[in-house]
């Protein structure tokens, strides 16, 4: 399984409803907006649905690796601005690539991203037409389905894939929140994410040592 979202399994080119028990297959990608993009290498599957706003739900393509040797020193800004991103709608039955423009600054150079820390795992949670996810590079993306818009939204100082060998992105009726997880020491940390008046700030909630 790729990911759950709000009752619905995204797995291997498919959405999976287990309380009707309808699968749907996920039509090929368009050569233009395929999997392996030739800039910047392999796309992977993510699915944003919120019941609340919206019946139909949506699978987006984006990029999990660096991977392309022609990018070891690029200094080009990622993610860039508009940002093209393959997305499958339930609503239309097709793929279309979307571009989305990013508010604020980027993550960093795509050298200085590639050559991150690569996440145990990448986490992603929908809220109000909204995608979050966690990103190589130690920032989450916020990705706004219903303006085509996204945000660079950096990890606190210290909170990298480097220390923290586990993280994990949640929500409640609240907001968004991040856990961390140092297995060495057997540390915990909550962080909520405070998007009251337009800002995005990382709050810490809870502080826990085992």
């Amino acid at each position: 399984m790729n990911q759950c979202c709000n009752g619905l399994l995204l797995l291997e080119g498919c959405v999976v409803n287990p309380a009707t028990r309808r699968c749907v297959r996920l039509p090929p990608c368009p050569p233009d907006a395929s999997r392996l993009d030739a800039r910047f290498g392999w796309r992977q599957e993510y699915l944003a649905f919120d019941p609340t706003v919206s019946p139909y739900y949506q699978v987006l393509l984006i990029h999990a690796y660096l991977d392309d040797k022609a990018l070891e020193g690029s200094q080009s800004e990622w993610p860039p601005s508009p940002y093209s991103i393959p997305v499958y709608s339930s609503r239309t039955g097709a793929w279309e690539a979307r571009p989305f423009v990013r508010e604020g600054a980027a993550a960093g150079t795509v050298a200085g991203v590639r050559s991150a820390t690569e996440p145990l795992f990448r986490h992603a949670v929908c809220r109000h037409e909204a995608l979050y996810l966690h990103c190589k590079g130690d920032f989450v993306m916020r990705i706004a389905l219903s303006d085509n818009k996204y945000q660079v939204i950096k990890l606190p100082a210290g909170i990298e894939a480097s220390v923290y060998d586990q993280m994990y992105l949640g929500k409640s009726e609240k907001g968004v929140y991040c856990a961390v997880v140092e297995n060495q020491d057997y540390r915990l940390q909550v962080l909520f994410l405070d998007e009251s008046g337009g800002r995005m700030e990382w709050v810490f909630k809870i502080m826990a040592k085992g």
